[in-house]
């Protein structure tokens, strides 16, 4: 088996075993964000897996990710450098997953709509 192929199946299981919020090719809302990089919270990346233990990441899961829009991110490197630039995939720019939230569709069966009916009160006008 190919190491390429054994990293794929270890991401899989590793996203079956710690449940990942995000998947490969997901577009995310960035939550979460090192000292100093807060001003890319609410950016839309887009997540290139496999979800993989960086030290990048302080050892957390973590994913590759590019933003969808050309606007400069604001990037730290150790030891403590901040650099505001364009990221690409180029860049291997790394998020652990728990500071993203993924941006899907609902589920087909599942009913994202509920009726409730509302007790209004009217009250009485007078016609003169």
């Amino acid at each position: 088996m190919s190491l390429a192929i054994s990293m794929i199946n270890l991401s899989q299981r590793l996203e079956v075993e710690m449940a990942l919020r995000c998947k490969h090719g997901d577009l995310a809302v960035i939550v979460g964000e090192y000292p100093g990089c807060e001003a890319n919270i609410g950016r839309i990346v887009q997540v290139r897996g496999p979800a993989h233990l960086s030290e990048q990441c302080g050892e957390l899961l973590c994913w590759v990710i590019r933003p969808i829009s050309r606007k400069k991110m604001i990037n730290l490197y150790i030891p403590d450098i901040l650099i505001s630039e364009r990221v690409t995939w180029k860049s291997d720019i790394k998020l652990p997953d728990c500071w993203l939230l993924p941006i899907r569709p609902p589920e087909d069966e599942k009913d994202t709509v509920e009726i409730e009916s509302l007790d209004l009160k009217r009250h009485a006008t007078s016609t003169a």
